[in-house]
C-alpha cells in the first residue's frame, strides 16, 4: 500500500466510526506505511466564544490542550499520525473561505512532510475538500461518501453548494466508495468509478456482551414487568411493577455543550485531544466504570430499551422515543452516544420522561459492556431520503451483540428481516418492543434455566411461545432448528442471538478492507506489490481513548 492522507469528518476520539476502523486496519496490515488523519478543523472563533463565556481554568486548559497538541501519535497504532487544522474566519466573509483553504493545505503539507509521508493516495471524507486535491502531491484521489448531508439541509443556497462540491469531488476521484445502496443509486452517472462497500463490524468485540451483564437473572411479565428469578413468581398476578424512583446517576450533559454536527463547517472538539489507544481492550466492568462512571453507576430499571450512536434530530425519531418512554414508564429508554441535537427538544424531553436517559458517549471499549445493560436494541430513525442514504455501523453492532433488534422500517435493517423486528409505524414498533421481550425470556430459558433455588418465574404463552404454537423447549435458542425466511415480529418467543451473532461474523472490517484494497489495485492506484499485506502483522487490537467528552 502507498502511503495515506486520510482527510476526515469526524475527530479521531473515543467514538469510533467508519473512519478510525478503515484507517486501523490499513496500519496493521502495513506497519511500514506512513498514514496522515487529518481531523476536522479547530475554528478559532468559536474556541474565542468558548474563552470569553468560560469562567473556569478548565475551558483555558482545554484550550490550551487543543491548539498545543495539534500533531500527535497513536501509540498502539504506530503507523498512524493525527493532525488537526485550524480554520480562522467563517466563509461568507470576503476572502477567508481561500485563505482558510490556503491556510489548511500549507497546515497538511507540514504535517505530512512531518510524519514522514511520501508519494501518497489521498482519502477525502468531507464534501467541502475538494480543493486539496493536485496540492498534496498525491497519486491518486478516493472520496469517501457516508452520508448524503445535502439531503440534511432544506432547499436554498446551502444545500446547492453541497450538491456542487459532492458531484464536483464525484467527477474528479479516480474512486468514489459509498457505504449505502441509495447513495450508489445517486452517484451512478457522476462518479468515474463507484464501489460500495457498506460499514462493518469487529464481531470479536461484541462477543463478551451476553457474559458482561451484571443484572440479577429474571424473566418479564406480559406487561413488561421485569421480576428477578430470586422471587420464584410464576404468575403475572402476583409480580410487582418496580417503581421508577431514580435517574441516571450523573447528570445527562445539558443541550448547551452538545457538540457541533459534523456536517457544519465550523467544528470544534469537546474532548481533549491528549488522545492515545491503550495497549489493549479492557473486558471488565473496572474498565468500564474508569471510563464511563455515570453509566457504570447506572441502575436503569428494566426493560432497558437501549440505542447507541450519534444523537442527531435528523435520525432519531424524538416523537416515538417519547410515546416509547411512556408505553413502558416502570422501564428505560437509552440514548447512548455523543450529542449533536441542534434544538432544545432533546432537552425537554429528557426532563419530561424521569425514565428517558441521554448519558453522553461512551468508548468504543465500553460499548459491550453497555449494551450488556440493554435488554433490546432500538432503532427508532426517521424515515426519510437522509436516513435511508445511511449503513448505520450500529446495525452491525447490535446484530453482533445478539440481543433483540427493534427498529423502523429503514435502509439497512430492512434487509435483515429474518433477525430485525421492523415496524412500519408507531403502534408497531411499540408491539414489536414488546414481542422482543419474549425473545429475551426464551434466551433467558436457555442460558439460566433455573434460579439458585431451583426455580424460574414462568408466564403462560409468554416464554415458549411462536404466536399460537408451542415450541418444544430444546429448539428454542437451536441454530439448526431456525428458519430464517420468517420474520422476528411473526415468531415472539424464539431466541435467535446465534443467528444475529453468526450474521454479523460475516461483515467484518477485515473483509471490507480486502474490497477496498481489490478496487484500489483495479483502478491502479497501487501496484499488486503494494497490495501485499505483511503475513505476520498482529491482529487489530482496539481500546479506547484516554479522554472524556
Amino acid at each position: 500500500m502507498r502511503d495515506l492522507i486520510f482527510v476526515s469528518l469526524e475527530p479521531w476520539d473515543e467514538v469510533w466510526r467508519r473512519n478510525q476502523f478503515v484507517c486501523a486496519e490499513l496500519a496493521r496490515r502495513f506497519p511500514d506505511r506512513r498514514i496522515l488523519f487529518v481531523e476536522r478543523p479547530l475554528f478559532l472563533p468559536i474556541l474565542g466564544r468558548a474563552l470569553l463565556r468560560s469562567r473556569k481554568g478548565t475551558a483555558l486548559r482545554a484550550v490550551r490542550s487543543a491548539l498545543g497538541n495539534r500533531f500527535r501519535r497513536l501509540p498502539d497504532l504506530a503507523g498512524i499520525r493525527v493532525y488537526t487544522p485550524l480554520k480562522w474566519f467563517p466563509n461568507p466573509l470576503p476572502g477567508a473561505r481561500a485563505w482558510n483553504e490556503g491556510r489548511m493545505t500549507r497546515g497538511i503539507q507540514n504535517a505530512a512532510k512531518r510524519a514522514g509521508v511520501r508519494d501518497p493516495l489521498l482519502w477525502l471524507n468531507p464534501h467541502d475538500a475538494g480543493f486539496l486535491i493536485a496540492r498534496l502531491g498525491e497519486r491518486g484521489v478516493v472520496y469517501d461518501i457516508t452520508d448524503d448531508w445535502e439531503l440534511a439541509e432544506p432547499d436554498g443556497p446551502a444545500r446547492a453548494r453541497i450538491a456542487d462540491q459532492d458531484r464536483e469531488l464525484c467527477r474528479r476521484a479516480d474512486l468514489t466508495v459509498v457505504c449505502s445502496q441509495a447513495l450508489f443509486d445517486s452517484r451512478q452517472g457522476v462518479a468515474r468509478r463507484l464501489l460500495l462497500i457498506p460499514n462493518g463490524v469487529n464481531a470479536k468485540h461484541y462477543a463478551r456482551t451476553g457474559k458482561a451483564d451484571p443484572r440479577p437473572n429474571g424473566l418479564f411479565a406480559p406487561d413488561g414487568t421485569f421480576v428477578p428469578a430470586s422471587t420464584g413468581i410464576r404468575s403475572t398476578q402476583t409480580a410487582t411493577t418496580p417503581t421508577n424512583q431514580s435517574t441516571l446517576t450523573g447528570t445527562s450533559p445539558s443541550m448547551e455543550t452538545a457538540t457541533t454536527p459534523t456536517k457544519g463547517e465550523d467544528v470544534i472538539p469537546t474532548t481533549s485531544t491528549e488522545s492515545e489507544t491503550p495497549a489493549s481492550v479492557k473486558t471488565s466492568t473496572t474498565a468500564m466504570q474508569a471510563a464511563t462512571p455515570g453509566i457504570a453507576k447506572a441502575d436503569w430499571p428494566r426493560p432497558v430499551f437501549g440505542y447507541t450512536g450519534s444523537l442527531h434530530r435528523e435520525r432519531i425519531d424524538l416523537d416515538l422515543v417519547e410515546l416509547l418512554a411512556q408505553r413502558f414508564p416502570q422501564g428505560s429508554v437509552v440514548l447512548v452516544g455523543p450529542q449533536h441535537w441542534s434544538d432544545d427538544s432533546l432537552a425537554r424531553a429528557l426532563r419530561k420522561h424521569p425514565n428517558l436517559h441521554a448519558p453522553g458517549s461512551v468508548p468504543y471499549s465500553a460499548i459491550p459492556e453497555v449494551m450488556a445493560r440493554f435488554d433490546v436494541c432500538i432503532v427508532p430513525h426517521l424515515q426519510s431520503q437522509f436516513v435511508e442514504s445511511l449503513n448505520p455501523i450500529k446495525l452491525w453492532e447490535f446484530l453482533a451483540c445478539g440481543k433483540p433488534i427493534v427498529s423502523t422500517d429503514v435502509a439497512g435493517f430492512r434487509d435483515f428481516p429474518a433477525l430485525v423486528r421492523l415496524a412500519k409505524n408507531a403502534p408497531s414498533f411499540l408491539q414489536e418492543c414488546q414481542n422482543a421481550l419474549q425473545e429475551v425470556n426464551a434466551c433467558a430459558e436457555v442460558s439460566t434455566p433455573t434460579n439458585n433455588d431451583g426455580l424460574t418465574p414462568t408466564f403462560d404463552n409468554q416464554t415458549a411461545t411462536n404466536g399460537d404454537k408451542s415450541i418444544p423447549r430444546d429448539e428454542i435458542g437451536t441454530p439448526s432448528n431456525h428458519d430464517n425466511s420468517v420474520q422476528p415480529n411473526t415468531d415472539k418467543g424464539r431466541c435467535l442471538s446465534n443467528e444475529r451473532q453468526r450474521e454479523a461474523r460475516n461483515h467484518s472490517w477485515s473483509g471490507r478492507v480486502d474490497e477496498l484494497i481489490r478496487a484500489w489495485r483495479e483502478a491502479d492506484l497501487i501496484s499488486d506489490e503494494d497490495a501485499s499485506a505483511r503475513s505476520d502483522a498482529p491482529d487489530l487490537v482496539v481500546g479506547a481513548v484516554k479522554e472524556a467528552r
